[in-house]
């Protein structure tokens, strides 16, 4: 039976920042059980998006300076529009599908510190019991 679970997950963002949350993801997923299907990550707040991108030792300065090149924090909305996508991440076997360096990124270009939220839809074969 395929069943579908939502969750939000918390991020502590400081505002104009890049952070990795593949391990938080990774951890949300094994408490829910998904055994083989799919999660999709959407981040509500205004200003902030989820991407997958390959993983590097710098990976969130690099992410940063190509948005700042793109203008991205001079006009907001022109990246929103071009990084505000839904993310889905395969699941099997209760583990992301997400290769051996690809990393999930949380970006919050909204200049503004405090919590944030990415809503997490589960939609598969859950474990039960």
């Amino acid at each position: 039976m395929i069943d579908v679970i939502v969750a939000r997950m918390k991020v502590e963002s400081c505002g104009y920042e890049a952070l990795d949350i593949t391990e938080n993801v990774r951890s949300l997923v094994k408490q829910l059980k998904l055994v083989k299907g799919s999660v999709t990550l959407y981040a509500i707040d205004r200003g902030c998006f989820v991407v997958g991108i390959e993983y590097e030792p710098n990976l969130l300065a690099d992410l940063e300076d190509f948005m700042k090149s793109l203008g991205c924090f001079e006009r907001r909305s022109s990246c929103i529009a071009l990084f505000s996508k839904p993310l889905t991440i395969i699941v099997y076997g209760n583990e992301l599908q997400l290769g051996v360096f690809r990393r999930i990124v949380f970006v919050d270009v909204s200049k503004a510190k405090g919590i944030k939220e990415v809503i997490l839809v589960a939609e598969g074969m859950f474990e039960h019991g």
